[in-house]
């Protein structure tokens, strides 16, 4: 990014905060599933269009590169709630490790993206961008975690949202209709 390099790294800083604060009022009103989705599909076309603002507007450009910087951040922020709402109870702490595992070799490989750059400068943008849109579109096969019962095991994890299946939808898990029991039926099942 052009301009100075200590204002944008305090740009850099309040957009997370804007993003974080954001996306923490965000979750109250509206679907984890629309905001992961739509935070990461506006992050990914801000990405690409900053390739095609002239290198005379280029606080212009620093501008699309915060507004890119706020979507992922809130998406950074939400994933981990989903994650945890995602994976049954028994492989919960694994699940959300392996998706932080995962962001981490994201931020591993992030230094040999920005090297790109030294060959054609828009190359990390258009890469980044390409990656934030794929990984927005894929959000939209995520079921949806909001208002729903936290999974105990394998067979209460919902289903994708893939246009592709054509299988019958599952019946209701055994646990799911326990857990609707009232407390004097489970005390009755107990002792016999």
């Amino acid at each position: 990014m052009s301009g100075d390099l200590y204002v944008n790294c305090l740009l850099s800083a309040v957009m997370e905060l804007v993003a974080y604060t954001g996306a923490w009022l965000a979750l109250k009103v509206t679907s984890r599933r629309a905001i992961m989705s739509s935070t990461l599909l506006i992050g990914g076309t801000v990405l690409l269009l900053i390739q095609m603002v002239p290198e005379k507007f280029s606080s212009f450009s620093v501008g699309l590169a915060m507004v890119g910087k706020l979507g992922v951040a809130a998406a950074y922020s939400v994933i981990y709630i989903m994650a945890m709402e995602l994976y049954p109870t028994v492989v919960r702490g694994m699940g959300v490790g392996v998706c932080s595992m995962s962001s981490e070799i994201g931020s591993i490989s992030s230094p040999f993206l920005v090297f790109m750059g030294t060959y054609y400068k828009a190359l990390p943008y258009i890469v980044m961008g390409l990656l934030t849109l794929a990984v927005g579109l894929l959000s939209l096969l995520l079921p949806e975690t909001q208002g729903i019962a936290l999974p105990e095991d394998l067979s209460q994890v919902q289903p994708l949202n893939c246009c592709c299946y054509r299988g019958e939808p599952a019946a209701e898990p055994e646990a799911f209709k326990e857990d609707q029991l009232s407390a004097e039926d489970r005390n009755v099942q107990m002792k016999e």
